[in-house]
């Protein structure tokens, strides 16, 4: 009875995919994504690279500074956006 459950769930979601797949798929078989689409996706990647290797980054200061995290609470006090060190306090 269990595993029936499992099953039926399981079907209803490969069918949710497969629609879902079936309608991007027919959307998108038009054109492929212009130059400035493919150029704008490619720099949104660089940049989320580049912020999650400054988040790497600072975690390593942070573990081998232990004035580091103080420093980090006391420029987060003003309100300007370093969602990074809010971050890396938050963990």
């Amino acid at each position: 009875m269990h595993q029936e459950k499992k099953l039926l769930r399981a079907e209803k979601a490969r069918s949710i995919a497969a629609r879902t797949l079936k309608q991007l798929t027919a959307a998108s078989s038009g054109a492929g994504p212009s130059s400035e689409e493919y150029e704008r996706d490619m720099d949104l990647r660089a940049e989320k690279e580049a912020q999650r290797a400054a988040l790497i980054r600072l975690r390593e200061i942070a573990i081998a500074d232990v004035n580091f995290s103080a420093a980090c609470r006391y420029v987060s006090d003003y309100p300007l956006g370093f969602v990074t060190i809010q971050l890396l306090q938050q963990q």
